[in-house]
Parts: structure tokens; sequence; C-alpha cells
């Protein structure tokens, strides 16, 4: 892979043999290849993204399910953070508790709409595209827990939080304010993203 700070002005995937590129930044890419190839790589890195994600939310849920009781609180930082086993029929905070019918159908829909969002939007840069494979993710975790069980497993309780959730969450939320932070920063220009400095151009100077 070759690093570029400089990218041409067409698309990270442009077919015909012009090079491929992976988006880091605004003004910061690496070379992935050639058309076809370029485009292949772009999905599968998504797709990686998506299912690394629901692994880690996956493992956690069963490894929880597993070792504790329903209901049961075990202390991990005494007074702040415990996990406390729940069985969530509803949504957050219990919202829509007996409508599971509904709240799969409403979930299908936010994904397929998450989906299309991005479909749509085209993301270039990595950090944009890990932002939209977190809240995919989430939202098809919880997704199939729901099908699965008829209630979502959640398992963290924090002082001061309104209600016990679990890393599917997390994702949700972490991957929103991923997006909101990285479009307002492009916005309004924040320094940073417009002056990282070429690795390679740094070592030449050296």
């Amino acid at each position: 892979m070759t690093y570029c700070s400089q990218y041409p002005k067409q698309n990270n995937t442009n077919q015909g043999g012009k090079v491929a590129y992976w988006k880091i930044t605004e003004r910061h890419s690496i070379m992935i290849g050639n058309g076809s190839e370029g485009k292949a790589f772009v999905m599968k890195r998504m797709i990686m993204l998506i299912a690394g994600f629901l692994v880690i939310d996956f493992m956690t849920k069963r490894l929880m399910d597993a070792d504790l009781q329903l209901h049961e609180r075990n202390e991990i930082v005494e007074g702040y953070l415990s996990w406390q086993l729940y069985y969530n029929p509803g949504a957050t905070l219990g919202l829509l508790e007996g409508y599971t019918e509904l709240l799969i159908g409403l979930q299908i829909l936010i994904v397929l709409l998450l989906s299309y969002g991005y479909w749509q939007a085209n993301p270039k840069t990595l950090l944009v595209k890990t932002g939209f494979a977190l809240i995919i993710s989430g939202g098809l975790s919880n997704l199939i827990d729901r099908i699965q069980y008829g209630y979502v497993i959640d398992f963290i309780s924090i002082k001061g939080s309104p209600g016990i959730f679990n890393v599917a969450d997390m994702e949700i939320r972490f991957g929103f304010i991923m997006i909101v932070a990285l479009y307002l920063m492009r916005r309004f220009t924040i320094p940073f993203l417009d002056k990282l400095e070429n690795p390679i151009q740094k070592s030449e100077r050296s």
C-alpha cells in the first residue's frame, strides 16, 4: 500500500485502470489498487468492520447471559460500574414494552434506512465509514436478539445512566457521535484535519 497526502479528485474506486484510494481524512489517503480491486477492498473493509463489531457485542452478551443470573448485580467499580443481567422486551428505557412485533418492524426499517443512507452518502473517509459501521452493527445485533428471543440482553449499569444497556447500544451512540463530530470538524474546518503531515515527506526532511 502507498500512502498519499494529496489524492486525485476522482472517486476512490475509479474504474478503467485509475488508481483507487482508501481515504483516512479529507486530505490523507492510502492507495489500495486499481478499478475493481479498489472497489472490492472498500466493500470488504466495510463488511469486516460491521462483522467485527457484531462479534464483539454477540460475545459479551452471551458471556454475561451464561455467567449471571437474571437481575443479578456484579460490582466492577463499586458505586459506579456493575454488570446486571436484564432481558429488555422494550426499547430504550423500556418504551413500547409488549409490542415486540412493532419493535422488530421499526428496527428493520431503521437498519434499512441507515444502510440506504450510507449508500447514498458514500462516505470517503475511514472514520466516517467506521461511524456508520458502528451504528449499523449495533442496530443489527439488537434486532437479531429481538427476533431470536423476543427481548434484548442488557447488562451494563453505570451510575447516573437512566437504564441498563449493552455494547450494541454503545456502538450506536459512539457511531452517531463520531459522524456528527466529524461533520462539524469538516464544516468548521478544524485545523488538524487539514494540517496532518505526510509521514513520507516528514522522513524526507529528517
